[in-house]
């Protein structure tokens, strides 16, 4: 079996070689501009490990019915405070300045949720999600 590979990949030019020097996803940065805000972002992609995490963060579970459900907006504010690299929302300092305890909840304060599904999508889009994280999302809770 890996004689037939070895030879059906050298006679077609394939190689691994470009995989070898691929970097991690997670080092792709981006500078985005949320017209909303007319403000400048950094964001970093996520891997596939991240989202799982995060998604499994985001489930809600009803004790009565026994069901779950993935709360979106918790989802979206995870992504967001784990992939924006500039500015650096989780400063200490300036979460104590504008009256906030984490970046989720200056999230919650200070972005509308169309701001926070804006910047979401940048983040999804340099991942390489062709469908949107909460379509991904929905399709793995079924």
């Amino acid at each position: 079996m890996n004689d037939y590979i070895e030879k059906s990949t050298s006679e077609k030019g394939i190689s691994l070689d470009g995989f070898l020097k691929m970097g991690d996803v997670r080092d792709r940065k981006k500078e985005v501009l949320i017209e909303k805000l007319s403000e400048k972002l950094i964001i970093r992609a996520m891997n596939e490990a991240e989202f799982n995490s995060y998604r499994r963060q985001s489930i809600i579970f009803d004790k009565k019915s026994g069901g779950s459900d993935l709360n979106l907006m918790k989802l979206r504010m995870t992504v967001l405070e784990n992939h924006i690299v500039e500015p650096d929302f989780s400063n200490k300092n300036f979460l104590d300045e504008v009256g906030c305890t984490t970046a989720q909840d200056f999230f919650k304060r200070k972005f509308s949720p169309g701001v926070i599904s804006d910047i979401y999508s940048e983040i999804s889009k340099l991942s390489d999600f062709e469908n949107d994280f909460e379509e991904l999302a929905e399709e793995a809770k079924n």
